[in-house]
Formats: C-alpha cells, structure tokens, sequence
C-alpha cells in the first residue's frame, strides 16, 4: 500500500490522506467490494411472517334454491263432498296417518250401509241356490226329476255365487269411500301448503295440501360444467346464508344432465334439520373436493403488480424483494402457493401493498404468537 500511494505526487498523497476509510477497504486494483452506505432510512414499518404449510380445502363454488326433498301433493279420491273439518294450518308438523282433512261422510256411510246389506241378500240367496242344487242332484239319482231341471238348478247356484261376489266387491269400493273421506298425511313432515277450507266442494284428483316429507329439505346446486366432474356423493358442503352463520351440507346426488343453454348442472345437497332455510330461499355453497398440505401465505401479503400476484420476501439487511408467486386454492383468509416461494422464506404479511421492489423495511415485533400457530414447518 505504502509504495501504491508514494508513486504518485505528493498532493495526491495528501488528498488521499482524507479518504483513509475508503483505502482501507479498498485494494489499489478495485477487486474489493464496496460495503452498501449505512442510514438508508426505512421505507415502512411492516411485520413478517415465514413461510409454511397449510391444509387447504379445494372447493367449488356454486349458488342455488333450497327445496324440499320431496314435495308431496296431497288431494282426495271422492267428489262431490263437502269437507267438514281442517284440523291442520300451513307449518304444522304431521305423522303419518294424522288426519288433515276431514270429508262428511253421510252419503258414503249410507251407501256403505246398503252395499253391507246387499251381501247379506246375496248370501242368502246363494245358500238357497246352493241347497236347492244339491237336492235337484238327489233327485235326479231317483229319477224323480230330470237331468236338465238339475243343470238349471246348478246354474242357479253358480249365478248367485257370481252375485255375492259382486255385492262384496261393492261393499269394498264403499268401505274405500268412507276410508277416503279422512284425507291422511301419507308420511311424517311438515305442511306446506293449504288448499281447501271448511265447507269446500271436494273433486278427485285435486290438490288439498302440499307436504314436505320428513321436513327434509335440500339445496339444488347451479354448477359449472367444467367443475362437475369433480362433485361426488358424500362429500362435504358448507353452505353460507344470508343474515345467518354457515352450516354444513351433504351431496346427496349429482344430476345426470346439464343444461345445454345455461352449461350448468344440478348438484343435489341435503341440509341439517336445522339449517334454518325454507322452500324458495336462495342460498350459496362451497362443495370440497379435496383437501391438500401446500405452502400457503396470508391473503394481507398479496400484491399484484401488472396482474400478477406477488409477495415481498426480506431479504439481506431487512430489503424486501418483489417475488412473483402462482396460487391456488384460498380458505379462511390464507392462499395455497403453487409456485414461488419456499419453506422459510420470510415474507411481509402488513404493509406489502405500500412497498416497492428494493426497499429497505423496519420489522415490528410480532404482537401474538397466535398468528403463526397453524403453518406448519419442517
């Protein structure tokens, strides 16, 4: 050193005098690397957090309409029948067998009573054509009658066999009308509707109430036909409400046709007892298909920059580097890392998004030791 400063002139020896620093920690041949200049005042206070592993729940989003599982339409088999009692009103919960309607039986009461005693006629009548037939075969036997007096008598019985049979047939389809005159609940559930009053003119075939059956209700799922093909029967549903906190569904079924206009088809979730919905309400459901350990990075540690997603990584001397990173699935405010980023690597979780690529950071101190409680590290 001392003979690289004395080949010079003596002033430069004296100028150089000023600069003793600089020549301590630099060679005469430049091959020494000059440290970064200190005081380079922090662009932002941020806090950090490293880099970890997450299970993250892929999930398909979908929206649709609850309905009932199954929508039964309850009516009656009798016409012209005035309905006496309704002991039932939209909401109620029924059993199976409970009464919800109740249709006056006089006139069928009636005819059933008729229809009983025309059996009764026939019954006799066929025991009398029964003997008589029998002692016309005695009599043959002695020749006291002829064989065709016989076959008439034969007949006579048969016929009046045929008679009680058709009076019992009767008797039955009456007996029918008096049973469909109480309108029954086929199942237990819930009423739904009400379509009949007292006093009301009752015809077959009409609609007197409607009833979802068991109280189960379900949620039919709009989804795309790009995500369809990963939707299977059991597997869990977290269905979101308006005004309510989440619940948790099932797929019950997956529909076998998609819409060739909308592109869209139907998933089939079945919801708790208790899920608090109702036919006709519209509700919004995040199915998961699966559930994978990934390197996952807060949502607050996004950037985008040119549309990109970034995140700054610290690096020497608390600098922050701009890292472009590729993502995936996102759950409970945390985004699953595709590509990017490391195990370790720390990253700026508050404050990223007032950052630029090459600043200098002040790191805060972690205020809770909860933030970082669910990554997992190698």
């Amino acid at each position: 050193m001392r003979e690289c400063v004395e080949s010079g002139p003596r002033r430069t020896r004296v100028g150089l005098s000023g600069l003793a620093l600089l020549i301590a920690l630099a060679g005469c041949d430049g091959s020494a690397t000059v440290s970064e200049p200190e005081g380079v005042t922090p662009a932002l206070t941020v806090t950090t957090i490293p880099v970890g592993q997450r299970e993250i729940h892929h999930n398909v989003i979908a929206s649709g309409t609850v309905v009932p599982w199954q929508d039964l339409s309850i009516g009656t088999e009798i016409s012209g029948l005035k309905v006496v009692d309704v002991p039932v009103d939209e909401g109620d919960e029924v059993k199976a067998g409970q009464v919800l309607a109740q249709i006056d039986q006089t006139v069928v009461a009636a005819q059933l009573r008729h229809a009983e005693a025309v059996v009764k006629e026939a019954e006799a009548n066929l025991k009398f054509a029964q003997t008589d037939s029998a002692r016309a075969q005695e009599l043959v036997a002695k020749g006291n009658i002829s064989s065709q007096t016989a076959d008439d008598r034969e007949t006579k019985a048969f016929a009046a066999e045929a008679r009680l049979a058709m009076a019992k047939a009767e008797r039955d389809q009456m007996k029918a009308r008096v049973v469909a005159s109480s309108v029954v609940a086929p199942d237990d559930g819930y009423i739904s509707k009400r379509s009949v009053l007292i006093g009301d003119v009752v015809a077959a075939g009409r609609e007197l109430f409607r009833m979802v059956r068991n109280g189960r209700l379900e949620l039919n799922a709009q989804v795309p036909e790009t995500d369809i093909g990963l939707i299977e029967e059991g597997q869990q549903v977290r269905v979101l409400r308006d005004h309510l906190g989440p619940i948790t569904g099932t797929v019950r079924l997956v529909g076998p046709t998609v819409d060739p206009t909308t592109r869209l088809g139907i998933v089939h979730v079945a919801l708790p007892p208790d899920s608090g919905l109702k036919p006709g309400m519209f509700a919004r459901a995040e199915i998961l298909t699966a559930r994978a350990v990934s390197v996952a990075v807060p949502e607050s540690a996004l950037v985008f920059r040119n549309n990109n997603a970034g995140v700054f990584v610290v690096t020497r001397k608390d600098y922050v580097e701009l890292r472009e990173i590729m993502t995936g699935g996102r759950q409970d405010g945390w985004v699953e890392v595709v590509s990017g980023l490391g195990q370790g690597d720390i990253i700026v979780n508050t404050g990223a998004g007032f950052l630029h690529d090459g600043d200098r950071v002040l790191i805060a101190a972690a205020d809770s030791a909860a933030e970082n409680s669910s990554i997992r590290r190698e």
